[in-house]
C-alpha cells in the first residue's frame, strides 16, 4: 500500500509541474494561431488561383513566367515576414510578450508592414496581368471574383460582408 501512495504522490508532483508548462504559449499570446490562420488562408488562395489559372489555357511561356513571378513573390514575402518578426506590428521594435500589437482600426491604418504586404501583393497582381492576354486577364478577374464569393458564402459572410480579419481583400492573387 505504501508503494501505491509513493507512486500517487510522485504522479501528483509531476502533474503539478508538467501541466502548467504544457499550457504556456511558445510566444506572445495567440501569435501561433494568427500565423497558422494566415498560412491556411494563403494556401487556400494559392489553390483557388491555381484552379482559375488552369481554366485560362496558358501557354508554356506564360506558365514559366507565372512560376517565376510566384517564386519571386514568395522570396519577397519571406523577406517581409522576417522583417516583421524583427519588428512589432507597427514597424517599431517588438514590444514585450503578451502585448497585443495592432489592435483596432486605427492601428491597422498606421501599420507600415500591412502597407508593405499590400504593396507586394498589388505588384504581383499587376505583373500577373502583364503576363496574361487581355481576354485571359478579364476571365481571371471574373473567375477569381466568383471563387471569392463562394469562399465568403462558405464562411457564412454572405456576398458583400466584410472579412473577419478586417477591411480589404487578401490572398496572393
Amino acid at each position: 500500500m505504501k508503494n501505491w501512495m509513493k507512486i500517487a504522490l510522485c504522479l501528483a508532483i509531476v502533474g503539478s509541474v508538467v501541466t502548467p508548462t504544457l499550457a504556456q504559449d511558445a510566444g506572445p499570446r495567440g501569435q501561433g494561431n494568427r500565423q497558422q490562420r494566415a498560412n491556411g488562408q494563403q494556401d487556400q488562395m494559392r489553390k483557388i488561383e491555381a484552379k482559375v489559372l488552369a481554366q485560362l489555357k496558358l501557354t508554356t511561356e506564360q506558365k514559366a513566367a507565372i512560376d517565376a513571378l510566384n517564386k519571386k513573390f514568395e522570396e519577397d514575402l519571406k523577406k517581409l515576414r522576417e522583417e516583421m518578426r524583427g519588428q512589432g506590428a507597427r514597424g517599431k521594435p517588438a514590444a514585450g510578450a503578451g502585448q497585443r500589437p495592432g489592435a483596432g482600426e486605427a492601428s491597422r491604418q498606421e501599420n507600415p508592414m500591412r502597407g508593405k504586404m499590400r504593396e507586394l501583393m498589388d505588384t504581383r497582381r499587376k505583373n500577373l496581368m502583364k503576363i496574361l492576354t487581355k481576354e485571359q486577364g478579364a476571365t481571371y478577374q471574373k473567375l477569381m471574383k466568383e471563387e471569392m464569393e463562394k469562399l465568403r458564402k462558405e464562411r457564412g459572410q454572405g456576398g458583400g460582408g466584410q472579412r473577419r480579419g478586417g477591411a480589404g481583400g487578401g490572398g496572393i492573387g
